[in-house]
């Protein structure tokens, strides 16, 4: 693909989107679709999974390797960084859920086997046990009950759900007869594998040039690859990983602003807290006073 592929930080259509670390967006498919007449554009998200479940009619899947038809019942997996576009029938109906890096981790944790097959693109249209939409639906409707209550306990139940329906995918996808598509773009592989790496990084452990080199590429065309996807340097990406990073301590811990500096290997608070202004356009304390 010859044409620029557009990378959005949120759903499609929003650049300037701050995806939090436990960003988890639900939507009904004909919804953005009817947005944009039916035709989402190639694109790519660098920090978000995608799970398409068509539940009615269907449309095609471009990718980096050619056009896949989608019939309902489908359910399509996007992991960060892969490629996807979509010509929708106008009479599709289903969900998307959009879901951070973040969120995918907490749930896996350690389980390097979930790792490893939530990192691959599949399409699943051939079911052996027809119950497997429906679970994840009445999963997700599960979800939409929670969010919209006031239950006690709401919180940790929506939690669990996103659990649930990722672990239930999981399941499916090891046990269902699905078609595996691989990325044929060099540059989307090494985009994709810059992301794995930074996102293990602390502030100033590795250069770009020690990052270019584990990937086996010069850093200037590390620099080329992420201005195309990303627009912004591998270093820019990298500070902003470490952001990210101290955006969900300040959210989620009690650390104060010079311990939070210290986790992240910096030895100046006073440097961290100008970086992170910098960065966010507020200080780690306003950022923190501001939360909820």
């Amino acid at each position: 693909m010859k044409n620029k592929i557009n990378n959005f930080n949120g759903i499609y259509g929003e650049f300037n989107s701050d995806t939090l670390s436990e960003y988890f967006y639900s939507e009904m498919l004909e919804t953005r679709s009817r947005t944009f007449t039916w035709s989402i554009k190639c694109h790519i998200h660098s920090r978000l999974y995608q799970l398409f479940i068509i539940n009615k009619s269907g449309g095609i899947l471009t990718s980096s390797i050619g056009k896949f038809d989608l019939f309902a019942p489908s359910i399509l997996w996007i992991p960060p960084s892969h490629v996807h576009g979509f010509e929708w029938n106008p009479d599709v109906s289903g969900r998307i859920i959009t879901i951070s890096e973040t969120t995918i981790n907490t749930i896996i944790g350690t389980t390097t086997g979930l790792s490893l097959q939530l990192s691959e693109l599949f399409v699943i249209s051939r079911f052996r046990n027809r119950e497997d939409v429906s679970s994840l639906n009445r999963i997700i409707e599960k979800m939409d009950d929670e969010l919209f209550s006031n239950l006690l306990g709401r919180e940790e139940m929506v939690n669990f759900l996103k659990g649930q329906l990722i672990i239930q995918l999981s399941r499916i996808i090891n046990d269902e007869n699905n078609i595996k598509i691989e990325e044929s773009n060099p540059g989307l592989k090494h985009f994709a594998a810059f992301n794995s790496t930074i996102g293990k990084l602390q502030f100033g452990e590795k250069s770009v040039e020690e990052v270019a080199s584990e990937l086996q590429i010069s850093p200037g065309h590390l620099n080329r690859i992420c201005h195309e996807f990303a627009a912004k340097s591998a270093s820019e990406l990298i500070r902003d990983s470490i952001i990210e990073k101290a955006k969900r301590l300040l959210r989620h811990t009690s650390y104060s602003i010079s311990e939070i500096a210290f986790s992240l290997n910096l030895d100046d608070p006073a440097y961290f807290s100008r970086l992170f202004k910098k960065s966010t356009g507020s200080s780690p304390r306003e950022f923190r006073n501001n939360i909820g």
